[in-house]
């Protein structure tokens, strides 16, 4: 049974297209749509080693094992959200001229990932 795709017109908050317009602003994509789908493409990435993790809990019997895996899916987390601070360090900072540090557009950054 096939999934029938019809177009989609999604409605982003400010804080999103602000996000997409500072990564349009790097040149490194071209245009939104290239921005979203390296998005997409992180977030489904994310999803399929959640997805592996989990799969492997269920084969886990030991306590002391479970554990390793509580480990394991945390230094994933962090290891999601080094990701998304390497792709908002790549912005140009001195174009955000609003902003006044780069710890301050991180923690925005991360928010507005956290929102999504």
């Amino acid at each position: 049974m096939a999934i029938e795709i019809t177009p989609m017109n999604i409605i982003l908050n400010p804080q999103q297209e602000q996000f997409i317009a500072f990564q349009l602003q790097t040149g490194q994509y071209q245009n939104a749509q290239q921005v979203i789908d390296e998005a997409l493409a992180l977030l489904a990435e994310r999803k399929l080693q959640v997805k592996q993790l989990d799969k492997n809990e269920i084969k886990i019997e030991d306590e002391g094992q479970n554990a390793s895996l509580s480990k394991a899916r945390a230094e994933l987390d962090v290891q999601f959200q080094l990701a998304q601070q390497e792709v908002i360090q790549q912005m140009n900072i001195d174009r955000l001229g609003a902003l006044e540090n780069e710890d301050e557009i991180l923690k925005k950054a991360v928010v507005l990932m956290r929102d999504e």
